[in-house]
């Protein structure tokens, strides 16, 4: 398994596993804020997903949504 992995600004990424890059993305939030926006704030955490990835968190209620 290959883990695909976004880079934040000044996080070492440095792991044992296996990990592909995607360069050029800079996106400062981490997956725990993005959690707590998905079960608190939908409105806010909507435009920082795909569409298709928002919709399928919702009809499947995950994170409570």
């Amino acid at each position: 398994v290959t883990f695909i992995c976004f880079s934040r600004n000044n996080f070492d990424l440095s792991s044992e596993f296996q990990l592909a890059y995607i360069n050029n993305f800079n996106y400062e939030i981490s997956s725990t804020e993005l959690r707590h926006l998905l079960s608190h704030n939908l409105e806010k955490a909507k435009p920082m997903l795909h569409h298709h990835v928002f919709d399928y968190i919702q009809e499947n209620k995950l994170y409570s949504c």
